[in-house]
Parts: C-alpha cells; sequence; structure tokens
C-alpha cells in the first residue's frame, strides 16, 4: 500500500500529469478570491480613517516627506510611516484609497507566501488550502482597509516563517542574511515582533544539532544582520520620562491599563487601585517590580498570564475601545464563526497532521511566542491578526488530515490515481 503521507509530498516535478495544472487553476482561483473580497470591502469605505491610531502613523509619515527626523519619543516603528509617505508621495496626501490598494498588493504577497510555506510543509493541496483560509479571513479582510501596519507586520513575519523554513531545509549564508532582512523590517514595524523573532531563532539553533555548522552559521548571520539593522534606530529612541526606548513606557502603560480600568481589572488577581496614576519606569525597575510578583504571588501572576494567553486565542472579538460600523455584535461573529472552526482544525493538524513534527513545531512556536509576549500585558483580536496565517495552515493540515479528498485530487492526475510513494518526511 502507498505510503498516503508521502503521495501528498512528492514535489512538482513527480506529480502526475495534469496535477500541476490543477494546482495552477486553484492557485489562480485563491488569487482571484482575494482580490474580489478586499476590492469589494475596500468599495465600501469612505476616504476616511476609522481608527484613532492612524492619526499618529499619519502624523509621521508627514514628518518624513517634509525631510524631518521623527521624534525620538514616538513609540511608533518607522516602517508604516514610511509606507504611508511613499503613498503621499505617489498619489497625493490622504488619498485612503489609493494606501488601500497598496494594502491590497500586500495581501495577494501575503496569499501567495501563504501558498508557498503551505505547498513546502505539506504539499500541494495544503498550499491551496492555506491560501484560501487566509483570502477568506474577515479578520485579515479587515485589515486590508485600516490604514495600520496590521497587514505589512503579518507579511513579514509570515515571510520569517518561511525564511527560517527554508533555511533550515537548505542552508545558505544568502538566506541568512534574508531572513535577517525580514525580521528587522518586522522589528521596524512593530517592535512585538521580537518574540517570536527570537521563537525563531531558538527553533533554528534546535535545528543546527542535526543541520551542523551551515544551520548555525546563516542563522548567527540572520542574528548579526538583525542587530545592526535595528540598532541605529533603537539608539536614537528616548522616552522624556526615563530616557530609555518609548516601547518600554508603552508596554508599562499597557499594563497599568490592564490594572486599573474597571472594564479590565475584574479578570485579573494583582491590580492597582483605582486612581492610580501612571508613571513609566526605568526598564531595570519595571522588570524588578515584575518579578517581584512573580516571586511573592507567583499563583496570581500565573493565573493572569494563563487567562490572557488563552484570551490571546478567544474568536470573538472583545475588549474594544473604538465604536464605529466594524465593531457590532453581528459584524464581530463573524470573525468568531471564522475563526472558530480555524482553532478547532489547528489543534488537529498540531496533533497529528500528515508533515514533519519540526515544521508543525515552528509555526505553533511562532503563534505561541506572539500570544506569550502579549499576556505579559493583555490580549485582544487585533493583537492574534498577524499569526493567522500560520494557524490557518495547521488548520489546513489538520482538516487534510479529516478530509483528505482535496489532496487526492491535487496530487493526482485523475481523480482514482495514488499516486507513487516517496520516502517518508519524518
Amino acid at each position: 500500500m502507498p505510503n498516503r503521507r508521502a503521495t501528498l509530498l512528492k514535489p512538482a516535478d513527480v506529480l502526475a500529469p495534469g496535477a500541476l495544472v490543477r494546482e495552477q487553476v486553484a492557485l489562480m482561483v485563491v488569487v482571484a478570491v482575494t482580490l474580489f473580497v478586499r476590492i469589494a470591502f475596500i468599495s465600501t469605505l469612505r476616504n476616511e480613517y476609522y481608527f484613532a491610531d492612524t492619526v499618529e502613523y499619519r502624523a509621521n509619515a508627514l514628518e518624513m516627506l517634509a525631510g524631518r527626523v521623527l521624534d525620538p519619543s514616538t513609540p511608533r516603528a518607522p516602517v508604516f510611516p514610511a509606507f504611508l509617505a511613499i503613498g503621499y508621495a505617489l498619489f497625493g496626501l490622504d488619498n485612503f484609497l489609493a494606501l488601500r490598494l497598496m494594502q491590497l498588493v500586500l495581501s495577494v504577497a501575503l496569499v501567495l507566501a501563504g501558498v508557498s510555506l503551505g505547498r513546502r510543509v505539506g504539499g500541494p493541496a495544503i498550499g491551496i488550502l492555506t491560501g484560501l483560509g487566509i483570502a477568506l479571513s474577515p479578520t485579515l479582510v479587515f485589515s486590508n482597509g485600516l490604514l495600520y501596519p496590521t497587514t505589512l507586520y503579518t507579511l513579514l513575519l509570515l515571510c520569517v516563517t518561511l525564511g527560517a523554513w527554508s533555511l533550515a531545509e537548505k542552508p545558505s549564508l544568502l538566506k541568512g542574511l534574508g531572513l535577517g532582512v525580514a525580521l528587522a523590517l518586522g522589528i521596524l514595524t512593530d517592535q512585538v515582533m521580537a518574540a517570536p523573532g527570537a521563537a525563531v531563532f531558538g527553533w533554528l539553533a534546535w535545528q543546527a544539532r542535526r543541520g551542523g555548522r551551515a544551520v548555525l552559521f546563516a542563522t548567527l548571520l540572520a542574528v548579526a544582520t538583525t542587530g545592526v539593522i535595528t540598532e541605529l534606530y533603537v539608539r536614537s529612541q528616548s522616552s522624556p520620562e526615563t530616557g530609555e526606548a518609548p516601547f518600554v513606557g508603552k508596554a508599562q502603560w499597557t499594563l497599568w491599563y490592564a490594572r486599573t480600568d474597571v472594564t479590565m481589572r475584574d479578570d485579573r488577581r494583582i491590580q492597582f487601585p483605582l486612581g492610580t496614576e501612571f508613571h513609566p519606569l526605568p526598564a531595570k525597575q519595571f522588570l524588578a517590580r515584575e518579578w517581584n510578583y512573580v516571586k511573592t504571588r507567583p499563583l496570581d501572576y500565573a493565573h493572569d498570564f494563563a487567562f490572557e494567553f488563552l484570551h490571546f486565542y478567544w474568536p470573538e472579538v472583545d475588549r474594544l475601545q473604538t465604536t464605529n460600523r466594524f465593531t457590532t455584535r453581528n459584524v464581530r461573529l463573524v470573525g468568531a464563526v471564522h475563526f472558530w472552526p480555524v482553532l478547532v482544525f489547528a489543534m488537529v493538524g498540531l496533533a497529528a497532521g500528515l508533515a514533519k513534527r519540526r515544521d508543525r513545531a515552528l509555526l505553533i512556536l511562532v503563534s505561541a511566542a506572539t500570544a506569550a509576549f502579549y499576556s505579559l500585558f493583555f490580549t485582544q483580536t487585533r493583537y492574534r491578526i498577524p499569526i493567522e496565517p500560520q494557524m490557518t495552515l495547521l488548520a489546513a493540515l489538520g482538516f487534510e488530515r479529516l478530509w483528505p479528498g482535496l489532496s487526492r485530487w491535487i496530487a493526482s492526475g485523475s481523480s482514482g490515481a495514488s499516486g507513487a510513494s516517496l520516502p517518508h518526511r519524518d
């Protein structure tokens, strides 16, 4: 009996006649769906922004256009303002339709990257399923209409994941350089990228045990490249209160808010008294205070962390700080209805997906590292959006594990063909 896992994962050059054509047609359909759904959504939006944070990114973009150095106290990383500045230079000031169409290009690239990673991890059908899942994700569609770094950050995080997989599979210094550049751009889009980046480097260090010096040297080059690119920016940042990077103060404010806000603090055991004013601490003092909580109230601290970690994956949007037509109950339910099956199938894919254990580990590490970082502060749905492609890939593996018909259809020249076996991938 042929090895079903090998049949599903065989490369394009040994696919049965007609299978590559099937895959290419399916890919064109996925891209068409991506474009149609997002253009339809963009057409419903007015030439304005809907969330207050856009004001800060817009202001930084205008500073860039004027040739001025950004305020070193701003917590907003520079890559997305640069993206807006390019849009303003090409299409005029506050042409939000043009900016959303620029983000549409990023969305197509995101889908193609998802297809590419899915194909490498699980075969042609997994690539198509992953791309289709990304194309139809309500939260990813919604992000395309936002004037916010989410789509760009999500693409860069997926590129880091894909780059790490490719480096582990066939290491080279060029791949190490590319991975370092992608991760640096991600950190310069949102500093949170450092958390999944650290997880990726840890995963690569583990792979170096098998891949030898080539993987190790390429990984070290990626680390060095990330450090060199981000170092100048980090050194240029300075908060007026502490003299340190403003991102540290922003993180502290988030935790202060979670422990003092009347709608948030009831879920937490470690709270600050109502009315406590916010005063940012130097990083060492902040870490010392939190470590003291860990030592003196370990169960309470663990409760708060675990609660936020599980909440990170909660399908329904909550903890909203903005009210508009996109935050109504019915709209939020659309996202929940989509993410529930993604979550369930992802758990099946993680446990029993027909892909290498190391590949499944990479996907969940990127997701869990992001969740763990936010869980130190507080979590909400928009923080989860960037790891949806990785979750969607795991869900595709779970779906294929339970219903392998699509895999057989794409990987075979006819619906009844089973294909030739290849060595087991584990």
